[in-house]
Formats: C-alpha cells, structure tokens, sequence
C-alpha cells in the first residue's frame, strides 16, 4: 500500500516537502494503527508482564521497517529535485517533528 501511494504520479518533482510531510503523516498513521492492533492483540499480557511496552515498540519497529527504503529513496530525490537550503530546513524541521512524534 505505502508503494502504491508513493509511486501514483511522481508530485516530489512538484512540491517535495509537501510530498514527504504526506509520506511521513502516512507512516504516523500506520504506525498509530499497528500499535493499536497489537496492544488490542496482547491486551491480557500488557496489564501483567514488565518489559511489555518495549517490546510492543520493538514489534512496530519490525512491522514499519519496510517503508524505510521507499521513504529514504523519495526524499533523496526531494532533495535533489528542488536542491537549496530552504528546502533542506523544511525537510529537516520535518523529519525532526515526525521522529518525536512517532516515537
């Protein structure tokens, strides 16, 4: 599904800060989702069993680690599409905001 939307028409030649804060808002959501249905999964052991929590963020890591390539390889070309350092803050200031809010 995530190189599906990715691969549609090509907008990171259009506006690639907009295109990677979509693909970033996209990998949230799953994220969000995947938690959610392994918390629903392990509802009886999360309540008992120490460690649980690191292990759930373990697991999402595992399941969300496929988009990493696809996501690495768009927002190169991002940068090179529109190369300058406007550009580079914006993507920065993303990533930066999507890395404290996934985590």
């Amino acid at each position: 599904m995530f190189k599906k939307a990715i691969t549609k028409p090509n907008p990171v030649n259009f506006d690639p800060s907009r295109y990677v804060g979509d693909m970033l808002a996209w990998l949230h959501q799953a994220t969000a989702s995947e938690k959610e249905h392994l918390e629903a999964l392990l509802k009886q052991v999360t309540a008992r069993a120490p460690g649980v929590d690191e292990t759930m963020q373990e697991v999402v890591g595992h399941i969300t680690e496929g988009v990493c390539r696809p996501l690495k390889v768009r927002l190169e070309q991002g940068i090179l599409a529109e190369p300058g350092s406007v550009l580079l803050y914006k993507l920065s200031n993303l990533l930066k905001f999507y890395h404290h809010t996934i985590r």
